[in-house]
């Protein structure tokens, strides 16, 4: 991809790592609402994830680290894919007001793999002897146009409020099979995926 290219990177979601890509930054990035910014910062464990996203924009813009917050970030400049993401639903400010994308900037034969980004992102799977679950966290219009997507893989709906300042809502599923044909279905033939996640979804289906 060429340097004029990574510009233009979000104007159309029409492969899979777009999709991906586009999920996870709903979910772990920023757009700044004054500057034509995108930055994406992640904990230090999953500095190569970080390295993902850079190598498939072709950024050029080195990765810094916080010592602070013992985390890692990548920042750029560009008003083009700024406009586009935005365009494509990741707003400035996002936290009080995301919505799920519509038909229009994520087709539905690559929703699983925008989802699967944003569930790298603001989801979990936990799966220990006391605790067995999946869940994303999200504004309540989001996680509604989540489950209608969802609905035929899973039948246990239920969503909780979390108790926090921006009104964030969580969505749960517990049922086994509801489980594991969600992670079977954003899994299937994925080609980009936060690899620790991935590992935790190996080692349920091996188990």
């Amino acid at each position: 991809m060429s340097a004029k290219n990574v510009l233009k990177y979000f104007e159309n979601i029409d492969t899979e790592e777009k999709a991906y890509w586009l999920g996870f930054l709903y979910a772990d990035g920023s757009v700044s609402s004054k500057e034509d910014k995108i930055e994406l910062g992640l904990a230090e464990k999953d500095l190569h994830h970080i390295e993902k996203f850079k190598q498939a924009l072709n950024l050029s813009n080195k990765i810094s680290y916080r010592e602070a917050t013992k985390s890692y970030r990548i920042s750029f400049r560009s008003q083009s894919c700024k406009a586009d993401l935005i365009k494509q639903g990741c707003v400035p400010k996002k936290s009080l007001i995301l919505k799920f994308p519509s038909e229009q900037q994520v087709t539905f034969y690559l929703i699983r793999h925008f989802i699967r980004g944003y569930f790298d992102g603001d989801g979990w799977f936990t799966n220990t002897p006391d605790c067995f679950q999946i869940g994303i966290i999200g504004t309540e219009d989001f996680i509604k146009g989540f489950l209608q997507v969802v609905e035929n893989i899973n039948k246990t709906n239920k969503i909780f409020d979390v108790h926090r300042k921006d009104g964030a809502k969580r969505y749960v599923f517990s049922a086994y099979q509801d489980v594991l044909n969600f992670l079977n279905w954003i899994y299937k033939d994925a080609s980009v995926y936060l690899d620790r996640k991935y590992e935790h979804y190996l080692d349920f289906i091996d188990n």
